[in-house]
């Protein structure tokens, strides 16, 4: 299971911190458009139309919610869809995926692509990830290409949201009301974790009477 203590999302959550935007997101977000693109042009089909940043909360628990990515209408079908890039070096070196076609995704995106399932009240999505690498294009700037794509079919699981959505009603209780971090530190990010948390509590003392 994926805990909610082990990211730094937590000084989001807790303190109202905003993590800065990582060189990974940015190249996600500036390759989606073409991701897009790519799966239609593979499959056919087309992608609802939402404003912006689209954020659905859940209907009883409004401190769980999604920014899903993409729908996919496929005649009477609509399927969710989730887009990821993956440096195609460090994917072999140090594989994250299995075989195209299934189910093999890193449990982080697994639980994301859950959420999102759940929030929609689909039962259906693929995660559609390009592989690639940053290169550069003559001007200084290094776009994300990336030389293939892999689809990962998902199925809604009800019993693994309905374990995170327990999670996440806990952390909201403990941590969220409380205004008190976890005790447990990141697996990840450790360094960006501790100067968020330093951050916060000189700002707190110079706010101080």
């Amino acid at each position: 299971a994926v805990r909610p203590e082990s990211s730094v999302t937590s000084a989001r959550l807790v303190l109202d911190i905003e993590k800065p935007r990582t060189a990974a997101m940015s190249r996600g977000l500036e390759a989606e458009p073409r991701l897009r693109q790519a799966y239609l042009d593979a499959y056919g089909g087309a992608v609802e139309h939402h404003a912006r940043p689209w954020i659905i909360a859940h209907p009883t628990q409004p401190y769980v919610s999604v920014s899903p990515d993409d729908v996919w209408l496929d005649g009477s079908r609509r399927v969710y869809l989730e887009w990821k890039t993956r440096n195609r070096f460090a994917e072999m070196r140090r594989p994250m995926f299995g075989r195209p076609g299934t189910d093999e995704i890193p449990d982080a995106y697994a639980l994301q692509v859950q959420l999102n399932l759940e929030l929609l009240d689909l039962d259906s999505a693929v995660l559609f990830v390009g592989l690639g690498s940053e290169t550069p294009d003559g001007t200084g700037a290094k776009p994300f290409l990336y030389t293939a794509t892999a689809p990962y079919p998902i199925e809604r699981d009800r019993d693994l949201i309905h374990m995170a959505l327990g999670y996440a009603e806990r952390f909201y209780n403990e941590h969220i009301l409380t205004r008190t971090p976890p005790s447990v530190e990141p697996r990840e990010n450790v360094v960006a974790w501790k100067r968020l948390i330093k951050e916060h509590q000189c700002m707190t003392m110079e706010a101080s009477p």
